[in-house]
């Protein structure tokens, strides 16, 4: 039997130990905490389900099927989540006017005539690209939000090619039965667990010391490989350059209805959609907000919840705060989107999560550095590296990924 080791048990790790499974090896999964998952996790409260990372995937093929084959329940994204906003002076469906939004017909025209004008250039950043492509009010407010949004990365900085290659050529994964965002019933952890119990089902070892006699894939962030330098030094020259953004996300739960000093109750406010995103140039502070009861069923049992996603390359101070004070900021930005005379819009209850080092920052910078590392071959000895700072940080597009590198391996 094929032997292989599998260093980190997060999201792709875990992908990686499933398709060796299928492919008869024997597994070993190397991670020092004993709850698998890295950033993923789900929280059950009394009052609804807290996401600890992502609340969600798109769905393809390969997603569809392995979930099918893990026992999963995915459930789909409510008819409200169609419904996606973006701040400019208030929540907006459409946050441009008519040159704009003339603009962005006209990139659709060359997209779907496969036009190489669109393609993006070497070295070009989002906001390079989006005033050559989209010109200036769609990069503003649409553009700029939408990929902050997911990448938290300074526009300036973010490589068009690494984000956008894929989606103006065409290259996206094998299209499945359902389209949009795909869930868990009960959360995200469900991934994690029917990975685990799938693992352990099929014979894999856990372990907490790596082995380096056996062939190695490191499935860690870059940073982290530090731990394992004096094993990959040409590639630990190249991927300690790598770097990591801050975040934290918050989630807040509100009742439904809130009561003013003399009596009077009304409905708290909402947005009843997937959720809103924020131009730095409106005022608010966080990346975007999430409306948990308006995307999956059941994700709240008691009034409202909402998802703020806050720091990334132009606010990382914002990870060292206390949770106090990150509530008392996210109420703030609240009030700026939903000006109201009502004096009390405070959460009933909240959970905080930190993430210092949360995902990679996907700059032009790190564009030539994967160039420098495919020269490498991705390879030292027996040795070899899997993870999103490597092109894919959407995990949907981590599992058609994990499955091709075990077919290559």
């Amino acid at each position: 039997m094929k032997k292989v080791q599998i260093i980190g048990g997060g999201f792709c790790g875990l992908s990686l130990s499933y398709f060796f499974l299928k492919k008869g090896y024997e597994v070993t999964l190397v991670e020092k905490q004993e709850r698998l998952g890295g950033m993923i996790g789900t929280r059950k409260l009394p009052l609804g389900l807290v996401e600890t990372a992502a609340n969600a995937l798109l769905s393809n093929e390969v997603v569809e099927r392995v979930a099918n084959d893990l026992q999963l329940n995915l459930v789909k994204t409510l008819p409200a989540a169609k419904r996606r906003y973006i701040f400019r002076s208030r929540p907006r469906r459409i946050p441009m006017g008519l040159n704009g939004c003339g603009n962005v017909l006209s990139f659709l025209f060359r997209y779907f005539t496969k036009s190489p004008w669109i393609f993006p250039l070497e070295g070009e950043s989002i906001d390079q690209w989006g005033r050559r492509v989209l010109g200036k009010e769609a990069t503003e407010y649409l553009l700029v939000p939408a990929l902050t949004g997911i990448y938290a990365g300074d526009a300036k900085r973010l490589s068009a090619s690494l984000i956008l290659n894929r989606i103006v050529r065409g290259l996206r994964p094998p299209r499945g039965k359902w389209k949009g965002s795909v869930a868990p019933k009960g959360g995200m952890y469900e991934w994690i667990a029917g990975f685990e119990e799938y693992f352990l089902r099929q014979g894999g070892i856990r372990s907490h010391q790596p082995d380096f006699d056996l062939p190695t894939v490191f499935a860690i962030p870059a940073h982290e490989l530090s731990a394992f330098q004096d094993q990959i030094p040409e590639l630990w020259q190249v991927c300690s350059k790598i770097e990591y953004l801050p975040l934290v996300t918050a989630t807040l739960f509100f009742s439904e209805k809130t009561s003013s000093e003399s009596g009077s109750v009304a409905r708290n406010p909402r947005i009843d959609g997937f959720g809103c995103l924020f131009p730095k140039d409106q005022g608010i502070r966080a990346l975007g907000m999430l409306s948990n009861a308006s995307i999956f069923p059941e994700r709240c049992w008691k009034g409202f919840s909402e998802t703020w996603i806050s720091g990334g390359a132009l606010d990382p101070a914002i990870v060292n705060l206390n949770d106090t004070e990150i509530v008392k900021s996210l109420l703030e930005d609240r009030k700026k989107i939903f000006p109201s005379t009502m004096p009390s819009m405070e959460p009933e209850h909240w959970e905080i999560c930190r993430w210092p080092k949360a995902i990679p920052h996907y700059t032009v910078e790190l564009e030539f550095l994967l160039k420098e590392l495919e020269k490498r071959k991705f390879r030292e000895k027996q040795f070899s590296l899997f993870g999103t700072y490597l092109g894919d940080l959407g995990l949907a597009r981590i599992l058609p990924r994990a499955e091709k590198f075990v077919e290559e391996f």
